[in-house]
């Protein structure tokens, strides 16, 4: 009895062929490798790869890399430069660091959109799991989120909490909506009664859960409002900030979404003059190392963001290991760190 024939497994040549372009030019797309790649020709090299459901064969993947298996850090985020986050950093970092004692190594790829990220699911594809640090509003992650589960890799949501729908995923964040409260009890119970909460243009889960916790802690005792500036441009950060101040002069306390716009806030203060923390007080967030630089030193909140990646790493290896992931996900909590931008303010008689 003849043993009935497998389907024949499309191969980069098939994808070539359907494509009309050489087999290097569906390597290099299929690789990431686009730069001299016109937009024209990496859709059709996607349509046919579609078209014929090609997936790099994992065998022949794991033999050239001789070693490790890989996972990979999927950054979602809308600047090239996504490794200037010290968030992403110490997340990768620590993923890096932990999948080294298992015997896998760690991927990095960024993608700014949507567009972007599917471009980039070939390469994806050739994963053995993924861990994915998404931003922009909900509905905008929930379609990223789908895009990778659809590849059907394990994932682990890094910031977020785990969104329904997903097949096989699980999840790991940190406690920031009670840290920014307490925080916003900080400088409520010194006084404050107008805050000034800054944070990125751009959308990030942490972020808005920041800002929920702020304004959940000041109700019923102190307004709050919210400036969005670009995290890229530091000195421009210090002017909008310090323009703020001057149009606001009742503004008592700069809530900080990170410690790059608390320091911000920091200057701004000084260039108009604004004692800190006796006319103003001041926090941020994370707590990473540059805060040792900041005079006077910034009160903040500690991140455990390096814990996030070494925790993302380890479930993602018992997931491949065992099957499934452990049920539900975990939640680090946050720690204070007590600095001298927060104190009792002096205010002024209206």
């Amino acid at each position: 009895m003849t043993k009935p024939e497998m389907p024949k497994r499309s191969s980069l040549r098939d994808v070539a062929l359907l494509a009309g372009v050489s087999v290097m030019t569906v390597s290099n797309v299929v690789n990431g490798k686009t730069s001299r790649v016109s937009e024209d020709v990496r859709q059709r090299v996607r349509a046919a790869i579609a078209t014929l459901n090609y997936r790099t064969q994992l065998r022949g993947r794991s033999l050239r890399l001789a070693r490790d298996f890989a996972i990979g850090l999927i950054v979602l985020h809308p600047e090239r430069r996504f490794l200037n986050d010290p968030f992403s950093t110490e997340v990768a970092a620590g993923m890096s660091n932990q999948l080294a004692l298992d015997g896998y190594g760690l991927m990095v790829i960024g993608a700014q959109d949507l567009d972007d990220l599917k471009g980039k699911l070939p390469r994806i594809s050739q994963l053995d799991a993924i861990a994915v640090f998404g931003f922009g509003e909900r509905a905008q992650r929930i379609a990223d989120y789908q895009v990778l589960a659809d590849l059907g890799l394990p994932m682990v949501l890094v910031g977020d909490d785990l969104i329904g729908g997903l097949p096989d995923a699980s999840f790991v964040r940190q406690e920031n909506e009670a840290g920014a409260r307490e925080l916003a009890r900080m400088v409520l119970d010194c006084g404050a009664r107008h805050i000034l909460f800054v944070r990125p243009i751009d959308v990030w889960p942490a972020m808005t859960q920041r800002e929920r916790g702020a304004r959940a802690e000041a109700s019923g005792r102190a307004e709050v409002e919210t400036i969005a500036c670009s995290e890229l441009d530091f000195v421009k950060v210090v002017e909008v900030i310090a323009d703020r101040l001057v149009q606001a002069p009742h503004v008592d306390a700069v809530m900080g979404g990170n410690d790059q716009y608390g320091i911000a806030a920091l200057h701004a203060a000084h260039r108009i003059g604004r004692k800190v923390p006796a006319e103003l007080a001041v926090t941020g967030f994370n707590g990473f190392a540059f805060r040792q630089f900041s005079s006077p030193l910034l009160t903040s909140m500690l991140s455990p963001a390096y814990d996030l990646g070494t925790e993302a790493a380890r479930r993602l290896v018992a997931r491949i290991i065992t099957g499934a992931f452990d049920p539900g996900g975990k939640v680090f909590s946050v720690t204070p760190l007590l600095g001298q931008t927060v104190g009792p303010l002096h205010l002024k008689s209206a």
